[in-house]
């Protein structure tokens, strides 16, 4: 099954009011004291989702804005390694890459971004790999 977080939101945030609107600089935003996650509106779909599935793994990771940069720097990479690991399978990243070892047109069969196709091949563990080049070749590296 594919992580889609417009239902996960529904289903575990139903609290939570998403709002499309204009917010650039940012690409979205958790704002725990109102409960609501903002999405710039021109985002397109696959980004989009990745914004949202971003917003949402903040909350469940439990970041709170602490002002210092190195820390919210991190946090900010927590959350977008945690969507990424949700938004792409280890087993869909394997049949995208059946379908071509391109990384443009792995991240298209994957319907996200280049960028979020990039940063979940980089979060690969060994044993992602080995099921990867399991399923491409038969045989383990």
């Amino acid at each position: 099954m594919v992580y889609d977080p417009w239902r996960d939101a529904g289903e575990r945030h139903a609290e939570v009011v998403i709002a499309r609107t204009d917010c650039r600089p940012a690409l979205g935003a958790w704002i725990e004291s109102a409960q609501v996650i903002l999405l710039e509106r021109t985002l397109e779909r696959p980004e989009r989702n990745f914004v949202l599935a971003h917003e949402i793994a903040h909350i469940d990771l439990g970041h709170k804005v602490t002002g210092h940069g190195w820390f919210d720097r991190r946090q900010e990479r927590q959350a977008d390694d945690l969507a990424a690991r949700r938004m792409i399978t280890v087993k869909s990243l394997a049949a995208a890459i059946r379908v071509s070892l391109c990384e443009e047109e792995v991240a298209e069969e994957l319907g996200v971004t280049l960028e979020v196709a990039q940063r979940r091949m980089a979060l690969l563990t060994d044993q992602e790999k080995d099921f990867i080049y399991e399923q491409l070749w038969g045989r383990t590296a």
